[in-house]
């Protein structure tokens, strides 16, 4: 993650060397991807199996910290759009911004290597291999616990910004003040949610906060690209209590439901690929409903079927929480 930070802040430009600076842009946003994609997830993996007393609440902590980055780079495009001019931030402000993320990825990498290793069984095994001949049923079942959780949290934080100013007219800097605050408050949502997962029935967390999303995906969008700021607030907001509550329950779940002999893998691969496809194309998705059927809210129908699809996910089969 450092490397490739430090790479997209000293990328040449187009004007340099033509259509090569997009090419490195995409091949180093790739590599970001896939370090993130591996250290998160294998993160809580390694989490879950050296904290045998409240394990979703440890769990919690790293869902927490991970959307603190989207805060602090939040915070750091709204100072760079405070002090600097367009034209400062389209010549070289956007480099300050990735420069920025060295620094915390060097710590990153600090702590990862004074970490106490955990000594494993060998396995002899290709475990993604293994995972295809023995455990597809689990894996589709993963996919399905990420599914709603990956699809809203990109449509509410990402495709909401774009919404808002582009569409409504919505001054950016209040579009991010919002913003910033829903993902405040989804922090300290996840936090609660994961206390609760260790003294309350998960599985009934989920199926309330899935439940709810399903039924209430439509009034809440609702609100949102209303003119009134306090109304704007009020969607975001409560969608962010009801995402976060139930997303270390999810992470948690989606560990145990693999055995230890593939975990790492299995828990990566399900978690990427729902995340990576279904999450990252959600803008894209959403906006298309939008322009194809002129309706801003009709994309609220995705949402609330990824939710249902979710809940079939979780009631299908039983997770066992003990190890």
């Amino acid at each position: 993650m450092a490397f490739s930070t430090t790479a997209i802040s000293l990328l040449p430009t187009y004007e340099q060397i033509g259509v090569w600076a997009s090419v490195m842009l995409i091949i180093f946003r790739i590599l970001s991807g896939i370090s993130v994609g591996g250290e998160y997830t294998s993160s809580a993996v390694y989490v879950t199996e050296t904290n045998l007393k409240n394990p979703t609440f440890k769990l919690s902590l790293i869902v927490a910290s991970a959307i603190s980055g989207f805060i602090l780079g939040s915070l750091i495009s709204l100072s760079i759009n405070h002090f600097l001019t367009d034209e400062q931030i389209y010549t070289w402000g956007w480099r300050v911004a990735f420069l920025s993320g060295v620094i915390i990825a060097l710590i990153g990498t600090w702590l990862r290597e004074h970490m106490p290793e955990i000594a494993l069984k060998k396995n002899k095994k290709i475990p993604v291999k293994t995972l295809f001949s023995n455990h597809k049923t689990l894996m589709l079942q993963n996919m399905g616990l990420n599914l709603m959780n990956s699809i809203l949290y990109y449509t509410l934080f990402t495709y909401t910004i774009s919404w808002l100013t582009e569409e409504n007219g919505l001054p950016r800097e209040t579009a991010l003040d919002i913003n910033i605050i829903a993902l405040v408050v989804l922090v300290v949502t996840i936090l609660i949610g994961g206390y609760l997962g260790d003294r309350f029935d998960i599985k009934r967390i989920l199926n309330i906060s899935f439940s709810m999303i399903a039924v209430l995906a439509y009034p809440l969008f609702w609100l949102i690209p209303q003119q009134d700021p306090m109304l704007i607030f009020i969607g975001e907001v409560t969608l962010a209590l009801l995402i976060g509550i139930g997303f270390p329950g999810v992470l948690r779940l989606q560990i145990n439901n693999i055995p230890k002999q593939v975990r790492a893998s299995g828990v990566a691969i399900s978690y990427n690929i729902t995340w990576g496809i279904f999450g990252g194309i959600a803008p894209l998705i959403v906006a298309w409903i939008s322009l194809e059927t002129n309706n801003n809210l009709l994309f609220t129908l995705y949402i609330s079927a990824a939710a249902v699809i979710s809940l079939i996910a979780l009631n299908a089969r039983k997770i066992s929480l003990e190890e």
